[in-house]
């Protein structure tokens, strides 16, 4: 077998011999061996051209082997021992060898690709992949065996041209599988993506077509995804970017059935196309498991672009066409989906009720409701020490009940109505959270304790989740609080009243002169005082209140109302309800860390200011609870000895005797020195305060910061940097500031 002029095995040139060499051969003896060696060489030569074949499906022969490293090992073929003595032994020519081993590499390009065709993986990117692989092995072996069947008496360098595009072919297809072999689905699509930019239009053409078949179970699992809601891979897989969390609650399905890792996200799709996919089967899954609508299915319009009327079904046609086609089905899906959904939370869960009973009830918006729950709570437990009695959560019940009944709340409809429900906030470590009732050991009030939940349908719970319903509790404690101060100090004006009232009567039974009775003077001037630091705090209260519940709340609610009204997708909502809650923490410059005790750390300025003056406002109740109590319960002892005294007098005896009659010496209690310097001391601390508040509301509309040194270090940023946001914060500081300084109330 001849390879165009160049055998493959070459022979040294030979010496003249002559007829008869050394040992008396013959010349027929001679033509005979000569004829065999030809025979023994035609041999080596076919034996070699079929080794070439095995070679190329990377499978080793006698005379070409393929080493562990990938190297090819040629192995010279020996002439047989009878003619050893007569030609030299023959050997492979250079160019022969050089052959060899291109053809060799191509063997080892084969064994690549074929060993990653027979990897196990569970990743069905890959193992579409591994079939579009197999595919183009396959139709490289019959190629092979078509050349070797068409052409028997083919040569060495024949095959070495013949296979050089096939080659290159393997060449492209090895490529593309070293790049890809260690990666995962997604990033597979991806890697393919970036080798279809090659230059070469050969190998981007069969990189495309590689994309096409190994994006084939990608789409499906799309397609699946956001029409079904189904995933229809296991939950190690990554192959696809949504995985579902296993181990939650129907009703927290949309804030935490399903994770979305933008990592798993071929670069065939932009970041929001992804997003309306995840959003789109996850409102699928959330309409039928928790709206419970489980016949409800998508209506797919299945319109063809013109390129499909056409016929043009080239890979990357295909793949343009498959992008095209799955942009329009999430478009179209995620339009149904969202209207489905919000139609069904506005409709039949009664969306914006259960809102509005959140801002009534836990952001004590309904304030007939509060006043009466207060009277009674005051009438049942009182202040302090709960008047003796253990707190029961049914008395409390009753108690709301009532304050429900008797006022406009009464308006709601059963349903919400029902859901509102009494939670005793005892602390965590405190073994009476187990009981009916608080121990009389207790030191907790009523007030301490009470609190309101509100138990949402299944459905909202994705508009008002945990995060959500801890911001309420929140607000609840501080709204409440100001409730709570507000009221105390409606209180202390009663029993100041009494007290006034008690304090004339005795000097005018007593017959005292109140010009020139020191006694006389101090009490007046003690309550005088009272009076005076009860004003100024009422007028902070009052108009601290009206700045929460009008310029914030109900400004916030408004606000709120209208996006809700004109929110298109369900992510919308929750991000404006939750943009609302955020609004009305910042802008009630509610403390960034606030504790079930009400006390707090790291708060800015302005709250700092304000968690001092409630407080002083308290102290001023508790203080004022605490002198008046006994002087109350002096003056129904005194105002007993004055019944007595006329009944003495109707029956003919004096009416006072001089021991009995003490009281007008102390007025109660309240001509003592010390309760004046006492309650001195408040109002001037709280007036301090008060102007501090000013002067940081008034820094911050002019530009400075609000905020204290360890909320700046905690921020990591300056004082300077640290501030709120958008110019209706500052609207609203500019409102309150005008409330409590606008006619210079604090500066006498």
């Amino acid at each position: 077998m001849q390879a165009d002029n160049a055998s493959v095995l070459d022979k040294k040139e030979e010496a003249p011999v002559d007829h008869t060499d050394s040992h008396g051969t013959s010349s027929d003896d001679l033509d005979e061996k000569i004829s065999r060696y030809k025979e023994f060489i035609k041999a080596e030569e076919y034996s070699l051209i079929r080794e070439t074949f095995f070679l190329l499906q990377g499978i080793s022969g006698k005379r070409l082997k393929l080493q562990q490293d990938g190297r090819l090992l040629i192995k010279s073929p020996a002439a047989t021992a009878p003619l050893i003595s007569l030609l030299q032994p023959t050997r492979i020519g250079s160019g022969c060898q050089d052959a060899f081993q291109q053809l060799g590499e191509a063997g080892r390009l084969y064994n690549r690709c074929k060993a990653f065709v027979e990897r196990r993986t569970d990743s069905v990117v890959l193992r579409a992949l591994q079939q579009a692989t197999n595919v183009h092995l396959q139709s490289y072996l019959e190629y092979l065996a078509q050349l070797e069947r068409n052409n028997p008496n083919i040569s060495l360098r024949r095959i070495l041209v013949e296979t050089r595009p096939t080659r290159q072919h393997l060449y492209s297809l090895a490529l593309v599988v070293e790049g890809v072999m260690h990666l995962t689905g997604p990033d597979v699509l991806s890697a393919l993506v970036m080798h279809a930019q090659h230059g070469n239009v050969k190998h981007a053409d069969l990189v495309q077509s590689l994309l096409h078949a190994a994006a084939k179970p990608w789409w499906n699992l799309t397609s699946q995804w956001v029409t079904r809601g189904s995933l229809l891979v296991s939950a190690t897989s990554l192959d696809f970017f949504v995985s579902a969390v296993d181990g939650v609650d129907a009703k927290d399905l949309w804030s935490k059935g399903y994770a979305l890792h933008v990592d798993r996200v071929p670069t065939i799709f932009d970041q929001e196309i992804v997003e309306q996919a995840y959003q789109v089967g996850k409102g699928v899954n959330y309409i039928r498991r928790v709206l419970c609508e489980e016949t409800w299915c998508l209506k797919i319009d299945d319109d063809k672009s013109d390129d499909q009327a056409a016929g043009n079904d080239s890979p990357e046609t295909s793949n343009r066409l498959t992008m095209y086609d799955m942009r329009r089905t999430i478009r179209h899906a995620s339009t149904q989906v969202h209207s489905c959904i919000l139609d069904s939370l506005r409709s039949k869960y009664l969306l914006m009720d259960h809102m509005n009973a959140l801002k009534q009830f836990l952001l004590l918006g309904q304030g007939d409701f509060y006043s009466a729950l207060m009277d009674g709570l005051h009438a049942e437990y009182g202040f302090y020490d709960n008047n003796g009695k253990i707190v029961y959560r049914y008395d409390v019940v009753s108690i709301m009940e009532t304050a429900l009944q008797n006022t406009n709340a009464s308006d709601f409809n059963d349903d919400v109505l029902g859901r509102l429900q009494v939670k005793l906030r005892y602390d965590q470590n405190d073994d009476s959270k187990y009981m009916f009732g608080a121990p009389k050991a207790d030191a907790k009030s009523v007030w301490d304790l009470f609190g309101l939940e509100y138990t949402l349908p299944d459905p909202l719970v994705a508009v008002v989740d945990e995060r959500c319903m801890r911001n309420y509790n929140e607000l609840f404690l501080y709204l409440f609080g100001v409730k709570r101060v507000e009221y105390m100090l409606h209180m202390t004006w009663r029993q100041s009243a009494v007290l006034q009232h008690a304090v004339e009567v005795v000097a005018q039974t007593s017959a005292i002169k109140v010009t020139n009775n020191a006694a006389y003077a101090r009490a007046n001037i003690f309550l005088r005082q009272v009076a005076m630091t009860r004003q100024a705090m009422t007028h902070f209260v009052v108009n601290l209140k009206n700045y929460l519940f009008f310029e914030v709340l109900e400004g916030g609610w408004d606000r709120l109302a209208v996006k809700m009204e004109r929110a298109e997708a369900l992510d919308e909502v929750v991000h404006a309800h939750g943009e609302y809650l955020e609004t009305i923490k910042r802008k009630s410059l509610l403390p960034a860390n606030l504790k079930s005790d009400g006390t707090a750390e790291n708060t800015s300025t302005l709250g700092e200011h304000l968690h001092e003056l409630l407080k002083l406002a308290k102290m001023f109740c508790d203080y004022q609870h605490q002198v008046f109590a006994s002087a109350l319960v002096a003056v129904d002892i005194a105002a007993e000895k004055r019944r007595i005294a006329e009944k003495r007098v109707d029956h003919g005896s004096w009416g006072f005797e001089a021991k009995e009659s003490i009281e007008q010496e102390t007025f109660f209690g309240l001509s003592d020195t010390a309760e004046l310097e006492s309650v001195g001391d408040l109002s001037s601390e709280f007036d301090r305060q008060i102007k501090q508040l000013i002067v940081s509301i008034d820094q911050k509309l002019r530009g400075g910061s609000v905020w204290s040194d360890s909320t700046a270090q905690r921020h990591g940023g300056e004082r300077g940097e640290i501030d709120y946001e958008g110019r209706d914060d500052l609207d609203s500081l500019r409102f309150l500031k005008f409330q409590l300084a606008g006619n210079g109330y604090y500066d006498n």
